[in-house]
């Protein structure tokens, strides 16, 4: 790929990043005048109105975190280029522990069928379940919950003492780099404010989970782009359960769909 080629990708990125950037913006504007409304009460007073429950505190402190690009691996299968790679994780069984990610960790370490399977480094608690385990890639101690960049294993557990793997699902990044300077990300406490003043938590419902972390927001030219976001597990009062996404720099909840910019002919 030449110099001009290379600019041309980066220019699109840039162009296309500053849309999404303005129309967030926008967005946070128009939520300014219901959280001056909603100031005299504190977000716990207005959850235990409306019967919502929650685990937890929430966190006041404020993350980091950057606009990043990373590019898809394409995996190698016969005569054909994957960019999601499934296959069996073979035989064998892991004692199983307090630490779910412990146990993975020693099991891909012992298995090389998953490839790079170093830079799953982040086992996803909230998305998991005891059927299917959830490792990701992540950048400065935060993961990607994004599925450009995870790493599913089925899980068959014969008995309490140990995990028997069977398939897995498996797809990666590359090449992950900052876009622009670090920025400061709301708090998880800030999250759930946003969430509330835009009815996004169901009446006597329950916020099961909370995780930041990056999502892709949209493709220019064959990179990827992520923003910070929290992912909010929400329940509610018939047990039915959904996430919910807000952009960690606007505090604006997600609503548009990812895009792909094209390359012009």
């Amino acid at each position: 790929m030449d110099f001009k080629r290379i600019e041309i990708i980066f220019l699109c990125a840039f162009l296309t990043l500053n849309i999404f950037l303005l129309t967030t913006f926008k967005q946070g504007n128009g939520k300014d005048a219901q959280r001056q409304m909603n100031s005299q009460s504190t977000i716990e007073s207005r959850l235990k109105k409306d019967k919502i429950t929650y685990q937890q505190d929430f966190s006041e402190r404020k993350h980091g975190g950057y606009y990043l690009s990373g590019e898809t691996t394409y995996f190698k299968k016969d005569n054909e280029t994957l960019d999601v790679k499934v296959g069996e994780s073979g035989p064998g069984k892991l004692p199983v522990s307090d630490d779910p990610k412990k146990d993975i960790e020693i099991f891909l370490k012992n298995n090389n069928r998953v490839t790079n399977f170093e830079d799953y480094q982040y086992y996803l608690k909230a998305a998991s379940t005891p059927e299917r385990k959830i490792m990701a890639q992540g950048f400065e101690e935060v993961p990607f919950f994004d599925e450009t960049a995870m790493l599913e294993m089925e899980v068959t557990e014969a008995d309490k003492s140990y995990h028997s793997f069977g398939k897995f699902t498996q797809s990666h990044i590359d090449n992950i780099e900052p876009l622009r300077e670090k920025q400061e990300a709301v708090s998880e406490k800030e999250a759930i404010e946003t969430l509330y003043i835009a009815n996004k938590i169901p009446y006597e419902g329950k916020i099961k989970e909370t995780l930041l972390g990056y999502s892709k927001i949209f493709t220019v030219r064959g990179k990827n782009v992520y923003i910070p976001t929290w992912f909010v597990w929400l329940e509610d009062e018939k047990k039915n359960s959904r996430v919910e996404r807000v952009n960690a720099f606007a505090n604006t909840v997600f609503t548009a769909n990812i895009s792909d910019v094209k390359e012009s002919e």
